[in-house]
């Protein structure tokens, strides 16, 4: 009974699963960021030109969310920082959309058993939305943050490497 009642909750499940799947669109796949060990800031610039109507036109349809998506992050040990992390147009103005902090998950020298490497979403709708409407090139950045708000800059003590980053379509899930 035990097995017909799990297969039944797996067959109703996986298409559920499947079908939200489908639901979020992918438009730009990111290629690995790497922070490395030591760095108080990381910025990469993305050229969007090709679906920047597309983005924009999600963007203002309130039933939809821009969100970067961060997969397999992960840090040999534990980079002593997080990350706070905006999105803007190169040399000019920037928003911050959250943030990357790692405890644990992600970490290897953390690991126990298994090792599984961090995932993050963050909705970026409205800073994406801002840089769009000057440029087609956006920047993300990666800015260092400790605890204590030390004088010096906080740096990592560890590289942090976030293997499959990507922007993406997704209906939303927030009241506002």
């Amino acid at each position: 009974m035990f097995l017909l009642r799990t297969l039944l909750a797996a067959s109703v499940a996986l298409p559920a699963l499947a079908a939200h799947a489908s639901m979020n669109k992918t438009l730009v796949r990111l290629p690995p960021i790497s922070i490395p060990a030591g760095t108080a800031s990381r910025t990469i610039e993305v050229d969007v030109h090709e679906v920047r109507s597309e983005l924009l036109a999600a963007a203002k349809d309130r039933s939809r969310d821009l969100v970067l998506d961060l997969e397999q992050i992960e840090a040999d040990r534990n980079p002593e920082v997080f990350f706070e992390i905006s999105v803007g147009v190169p040399k000019g103005p920037s928003r911050s959309v959250g943030n990357l902090a790692l405890y644990g998950v992600g970490i290897r020298s953390e690991a126990r058993g298994q090792f599984l490497p961090a995932h993050i979403q963050l909705v970026i709708t409205d800073a994406l939305s801002a840089a769009l409407r000057k440029s087609s090139t956006v920047e993300i950045s990666f800015v260092a943050q400790g605890a204590g708000g030390s004088a010096t800059p906080a740096r990592s003590v560890s590289a942090v490497r976030v293997g499959n980053p990507s922007i993406f379509i997704a209906p939303r899930t927030r009241s506002n």
